[in-house]
């Protein structure tokens, strides 16, 4: 087949030629990274463009764009309601701040200038509007299963190295809420992991062997969580000679 030829000083027909050619998939998406690659090199210029397409685009389609608007808030009417009462809900809440809760208000103004914030404790940075990051939020009394401080209770002077290798001896090395073996237990690194003696009834100063159950770290960390449940469990087990 034999093109036709181009009049190129016929700007009609050289732009019909253009779009044709751009239409082609091939150089359609060669076209497109290219674009893409313009953009990242050159953001300043973009922008620029951009500015000057969109005020020819909104000076040349002005009645067209009001049409727009009008369909969009005749079909969307309950929506925008509930967010313009979001907004007039937020509104109040920050004057009630401003006359009544000073605290709240200078808080609402940080989290609202910084665009990246910081942890308040750790000085981490933090992508949400929140004061503290998750682990600062989970700290000492934030924490929901906060025991008044009890973790910084000093043990017994009998709670040494000899009664705890004295507590594995009599539970065999295992794990008595998974029975994994001692030998299983290894860190990240791959270092071994001593099973640790667990107080069933949570009191440091209590080391009555019968108190004591030997318990490998994840399921000791369970028992944190519904003590009261915990201490009759470990209670009925060494009771009724499970152990």
């Amino acid at each position: 087949m034999v093109e036709r030829m181009i009049n190129w000083n016929d700007k009609d027909e050289v732009n019909k030629y253009q779009r044709a050619y751009y239409q082609k998939p091939k150089v359609k998406e060669k076209r497109i990274k290219e674009i893409k690659l313009w953009k990242t090199n050159n953001p300043k210029k973009w922008k620029e463009i951009k500015k000057r397409a969109d005020k020819k685009y909104f000076g040349n389609n002005k009645e067209k764009i009001r049409k727009q608007q009008k369909e969009y808030y005749k079909k969307n009417k309950e929506g925008i309601k509930k967010h313009n009462e979001k907004l007039e809900i937020k509104e109040r809440r920050i004057e009630y701040a401003k006359k009544y809760n000073k605290k709240y208000f200078k808080r609402y103004n940080v989290i609202k200038r910084l665009k990246n914030n910081y942890c308040i404790d750790c000085r981490r940075l933090i992508f949400n509007q929140s004061i503290r990051c998750k682990s600062c939020k989970m700290k000492n009394k934030l924490n929901p299963n906060w025991n008044n401080g009890s973790s910084f209770e000093p043990y017994g002077l009998e709670f040494n190295e000899k009664l705890r290798e004295q507590i594995r001896q009599r539970d065999n090395y295992r794990c008595q809420q998974c029975f994994r073996h001692q030998d299983e237990l290894f860190t990240k690194n791959g270092r071994k992991i001593k099973l640790s003696i667990h107080h069933i009834d949570f009191n440091k100063q209590n080391n009555n062997p019968n108190n004591l159950i030997s318990l490998c770290k994840r399921c000791h960390m369970q028992t944190n969580y519904n003590r009261e449940d915990w201490i009759k469990y470990f209670q009925e087990k060494i009771n009724g000679g499970l152990i």
